[in-house]
This record gives C-alpha cells, structure tokens and sequence, in this order.
C-alpha cells in the first residue's frame, strides 16, 4: 500500500490501486463523546484531476508565500 502523509493528514493507495483513500485529522464535534474520522476515496480520474489542478493552485499561492 502506498502511503503519503503529512501534518494536516495522509493519502493510502489501495493494494488494488482503484481507490486512492484522503484520511483527515479527527474532527471534533459539540456534544459529541469521540471524534469523527473523515475519510474521502476517490478514483484516479478524480486523482489525476486534482494533480492537473494543483500547479494553478501553487502558483495563485506564491505571492502569499513570498510575503510571510
């Protein structure tokens, strides 16, 4: 299983390698005993589409970057 993470969650990749699987930290709910876990499967069209729209993203993010 494939595995990518770091400090606001991870990404696994089935053994199959049909789903790719989100895991988000726990989300903690009012009146609510335990935290919910949130998991997002998507499939690689869905996968691929994100990767293709990442660069965008990156690059409308830089000027932030550079003024911090």
């Amino acid at each position: 299983m494939a595995h990518a993470a770091w400090p606001g969650g991870a990404i696994t990749c089935e053994d199959d390698g049909r789903v790719a699987r989100l895991h988000l930290p726990p989300l903690e709910l009012a009146d609510v005993r335990k935290p919910v876990n949130i998991y997002l499967d998507k499939g690689a069209e869905d996968v691929e589409a994100l990767l293709q729209g990442l660069p965008e993203i990156r690059t409308q993010m830089m000027p932030a970057l550079r003024r911090s």
